[in-house]
């Protein structure tokens, strides 16, 4: 969520036989660098995790319980 702004997408994998979908959702900010909300509903547990103040521009990794593991455009030191 971007102030009055909300998207919604789900992952689906394993579309047809011997394939695999991209597990990667993409989100349309546009001038906005900054997500208010992101709200991730993990299917086999309903629970809902919530991360605030997430920056643009980046691919993020979520584990269920763990959060957001790592950016994957972030430099390892």
């Amino acid at each position: 969520m971007t102030g009055k702004h909300s998207q919604m997408d789900e992952v689906h994998s394993g579309t047809s036989v011997m394939s695999q979908s991209d597990l990667r959702l993409h989100f349309g900010l546009g001038k906005t660098q900054t997500v208010d909300l992101l709200e991730v509903k993990w299917p086999t547990t309903q629970k809902v995790e919530q991360f605030k103040q997430v920056k643009a521009n980046q691919i993020l990794t979520i584990r269920e319980g763990s959060g957001i593991v790592a950016p994957a455009n972030s430099k390892s030191k």
